[in-house]
């Protein structure tokens, strides 16, 4: 059992001599009213205040005093067991000394110098530097609830370290934070969530490898079917919490079977169709669980900043049934260009560029050559400033030229619609080869 803060003693102090006042004037009134009443009673009896105590009044007096320190000292007992039991009971139960508007967060970076050392380092860009300070930080935890979220600061830091074998260290602290049943579960969940991000961020086979090569992860890998296995992935840390992007993935993931589906010959048969119609009801019933997520996270400017990222993979789904024709999950524009308006009163917008690219890519599906000038101003931000250099949607560009997330197909569309476009793949690393090869790509 953790020692008491300074803090705490005094809260508990204070409610101790709260508890003792508030019973003291219970008990001053009670003995208040049973002296105006002995006054009246011997008034009524002619008795005089001079007259010697009998013994009856002897023996009354001996029982209130009797009633009087037994009182007190109940009221003493619960004093020490109240104190007692907020410091060592309720300062020790997860979470609950936090709040909305004092969440874990607040409180490692007001109260853990390290962490707050740390997430500076990170936020500037500095990865490897924080790595150190949060492991410093979790020395002086407090609770289960401020080490889960320092691990889950450190796992971040070691995976967007520059070095490649470096950031698969990561997937072990996440690996471990998803597994301890002390933290809470949004953070086990995120945790979960994030193995199944790095993938789609950095598209490399030895992540699918190290995630996936022991239990209970190993259960949901299909080598034939990747995209299968990390919607298993995306489902566990949903077991554990609906975060926003779970469920959006996992949406997502329901909205290709459908395009799929539609694409098999004789596809409007009652099988096919029942099956479609199924898959529909998930994804509203998983859309709908993000949102619900979406409004517990958009007022908190920590875990607020996942709102944009979530919105543009919504905008996604809804691109996917739009080209179907099916409009009932709504249109794509408005969701695209809240998450890039969002980025930017973030104070972020160098991280909108994955939805800059999706919402230049589904306008080119849609509409081609038409709005062109649309989809060239969208895109013109990846060649014509910096901020993207070392950015993930920069690192999916370079590595998809290899198609390792079957969409290789719709870069070389917007590149045939946006010659600087082209060029900027091609500092990235593309060759003329990789616009003109047969790609194996995903239908959308």
């Amino acid at each position: 059992m953790r020692r008491p803060t300074v803090v705490a003693v005094a809260v508990a102090v204070a409610v101790a001599v709260a508890t003792l006042a508030t019973l003291a004037t219970a008990v001053a009134t009670v003995v208040a009213a049973a002296a105006v009443a002995a006054v009246v009673a011997a008034a009524k009896a002619g008795a005089v205040l001079a007259t010697p105590v009998t013994p009856a009044a002897a023996a009354n007096n001996r029982m209130t005093k009797t009633l009087v320190i037994s009182i007190g000292t109940a009221a003493l007992a619960v004093a020490v067991l109240a104190g007692w039991w907020y410091v060592y009971e309720y300062q020790n139960v997860p979470g609950a000394r936090y709040s909305e508007t004092e969440t874990v967060y607040n409180v490692l970076i007001n109260e853990n110098s390290a962490f707050a050392e740390a997430d500076a380092l990170l936020r500037s860009g500095k990865p490897d530097l924080a790595v150190s300070k949060f492991r410093d930080a979790l020395v002086r935890a407090n609770d289960p609830v401020q080490e889960g979220q320092i691990m889950i600061k450190l796992a971040v830091a070691i995976e967007n370290s520059e070095n490649f074998e470096k950031r698969l260290e990561a997937v072990p602290v996440l690996k471990e934070i998803g597994a301890n049943p002390a933290y809470t579960n949004i953070t086990r969940a995120y945790a979960v969530q994030q193995l199944a991000n790095m993938f789609y961020t950095y598209g490399d086979a030895r992540l699918t490898e190290e995630i996936f090569k022991d239990e209970p992860y190993k259960s949901y890998l299909d080598r034939k079917n990747l995209s299968l296995s990390y919607r298993r992935l995306f489902g566990h840390a949903s077991s554990l919490y609906p975060l926003v992007l779970s469920e959006f993935r996992i949406a997502d993931w329901y909205a290709d079977q459908i395009l799929k589906l539609r694409a098999l010959p004789g596809n409007e048969n009652a099988t096919t169709t029942e099956r479609i119609v199924r898959y529909k009801k998930i994804m509203k019933a998983r859309i709908a669980n993000g949102e619900r997520d979406i409004a517990r996270i958009q007022n908190d400017p920590h875990e607020g900043a996942a709102v944009p990222g979530a919105l543009m993979r919504k905008g996604v789904i809804i691109a996917k049934m739009q080209l179907m024709g099916d409009t009932s999950f709504g249109d794509m524009e408005p969701v695209f260009q809240r998450a890039i308006n969002l980025y930017v009163l973030g104070g972020i917008p160098e991280n909108d560029g994955y939805a800059r690219y999706y919402y230049a890519l589904y306008l080119s599906k849609f509409y081609g050559a038409e709005r062109v000038t649309d989809i060239r101003k969208l895109l013109s931000k990846f060649y014509e400033t910096g901020v993207y250099r070392n950015s993930r949607v920069a690192i999916f560009f370079k590595n998809e030229k290899k198609n390792v997330l079957r969409v290789k197909r719709g870069l070389i569309l917007l590149a045939s619609l946006d010659p600087k476009f082209k060029e900027y793949l091609l500092s990235l690393g593309w060759g003329d080869a990789d616009f003109t090869k047969r790609q194996e790509v995903r239908l959308f």
